[in-house]
């Protein structure tokens, strides 16, 4: 039984975890001789016979061909198509999983030779994977995928994720949001902004509007102003109000252009208050630049 682990195995844990995301974010075609191995070893598993299997440019192509063989029916095939059910097999996806069986692999517990797991790592080589009677539909790796410094799914300029069947994803920091939060930020109205019950999601839909924006059409409260002779800044202090929260923003214009916007205790009431809660020990809680 292995109780510890030593320095070097717990070094090959980021080794593995590299290997497998660089397989993850794989973004060339698929290779159709390991395709046809993964589905004749999906289907032996299964206990079925080797299917024909079909390989379409993505998610929703896929889908649509599975909801074609479905049923002939145009009425059933249409409302099939609006609820795509994501498939059996997700291929790369899991790719931590696949890391984690391999670092075990490594460290002398060996699940390499279950057939389970020999069947999950052949079919790491394809993304997405519908199992039907008699043929198996593929879907294709993204074309494009994009990534934050933390390796989060994020892009402000376009997709996330895009797909060759036209399939796009949307995300920001790892928070799922849609195209126009994205391409057309200042399209967005207070309703939507207000709306989203998703705080993270709001507090992006915020950021990428404006404060200045956001505060000026929400008819946000003036607790105080002034100018700083010290910073050089012209200072307002608002008191605003997102869904049930309350909290207080000081706004400065600085020399050098820049408009930040910075949370502060709603128990700050005034902007002398505000600065010097933001020049003390406990650092200035910055919710957005415009």
């Amino acid at each position: 039984m292995i109780k510890t682990l030593t320095p070097e195995q717990i070094a090959m844990e980021e080794v593995f975890c590299q290997k497998w995301i660089k397989k993850a974010l794989n973004t060339e075609r698929i290779d159709p001789a390991k395709a046809e191995i993964a589905v004749a070893s999906l289907y032996k598993m299964l206990g079925e016979p080797m299917p024909r299997f079909e390989i379409h440019d993505g998610p929703i192509a896929a889908w649509k061909r599975v909801c074609e063989i479905a049923t002939d029916d145009p009425k059933k095939r249409a409302e099939l198509e609006k609820n795509i059910v994501l498939p059996l097999i997700d291929g790369v996806i899991n790719a931590g999983y696949y890391a984690y069986l391999d670092f075990l692999d490594y460290i002398g517990v060996k699940v390499g030779e279950i057939e389970e797991v020999k069947l999950y790592r052949t079919l790491s080589e394809v993304a997405w994977v519908w199992p039907m009677e008699g043929i198996c539909i593929l879907s294709e790796n993204p074309s494009g995928i994009h990534l934050n410094e933390d390796s989060n799914l994020h892009n402000e300029k376009g997709p996330s994720v895009e797909y060759r069947d036209g399939l796009k994803m949307w995300d920001i920091n790892g928070i799922q949001v849609d195209e126009q939060i994205v391409m057309a930020p200042h399209t967005q109205t207070i309703k939507q902004i207000l709306g989203d019950t998703n705080a993270d999601r709001q507090a992006i839909r915020i950021e990428r509007f404006g404060w200045l924006p956001f505060l000026k059409q929400t008819n946000a409260k003036v607790l105080d102003d002034r100018f700083n002779d010290v910073e050089g800044t012209y200072e307002v202090l608002y008191e605003t109000t997102v869904g049930n929260i309350v909290g207080n923003r000081l706004v400065c214009t600085c020399p050098t252009g820049k408009i930040p916007v910075m949370g502060v205790p709603t128990r700050i009431r005034t902007c002398e208050e505000a600065q010097f809660w933001l020049g003390g020990d406990v650092k200035a809680n910055v919710l957005g630049r415009t």
